[in-house]
């Protein structure tokens, strides 16, 4: 049984109309429904209070879903193949620094460069949402300063009318 049958079938047994389960479970009606009819999934904290409510475990809940594990499998090797293009990216913005401060400004290269700080830093941003080990929060940071510091460089550049 997938997991959006499953949800119904608690629902219906507990005499809870969609609207009932949503206020129960913090979420609104359609995130229900779209749950039930497997347009999305519940996230770990409404799966927990699903467990708690309604006296379920959460590997009975997911271990019969194979269309969602196989989704979170996927996710998962994804995330094992990205988390490195978020610290590639920000080392690029780090030369690009280097660049700019110990050659000749243009700013044209500023621009890409910042361009390419702002692509790096949501990289690293949608792979924290994912995994959180060092090497991504090291990614992070250091797309986030190098960010910061090639803006700040724009904005002196562009006050000072170069």
């Amino acid at each position: 049984m997938q997991l959006g049958e499953r949800l119904q079938k608690i629902r219906s047994d507990n005499n809870l109309t969609q609207e009932e389960l949503a206020t129960l479970l913090h979420v609104t009606r359609q995130t229900v429904s779209n749950w039930e009819h497997e347009k999305s999934y519940p996230d770990l904290e409404s799966l927990i209070l699903i467990s708690k409510h309604f006296n379920i475990s959460v590997d009975m809940m997911l271990k019969e879903d194979s269309k969602m594990t196989n989704e979170i499998d996927r996710n998962i090797e994804w995330a094992k193949r990205l988390k490195i293009i978020p610290f590639i990216m920000g080392l690029c913005v780090w030369e690009f620094l280097v660049f700019e401060i110990f050659v000749d400004i243009s700013l044209g290269l500023l621009i890409s460069a910042i361009v390419l700080a702002i692509a790096s830093f949501i990289c690293s941003i949608m792979i924290l949402k994912i995994e959180r080990t060092a090497l991504t929060v090291i990614s992070a940071a250091v797309c986030f300063i190098g960010m910061a510091i090639i803006l700040f460089i724009f904005a002196i550049m562009f006050i000072m009318g170069m």
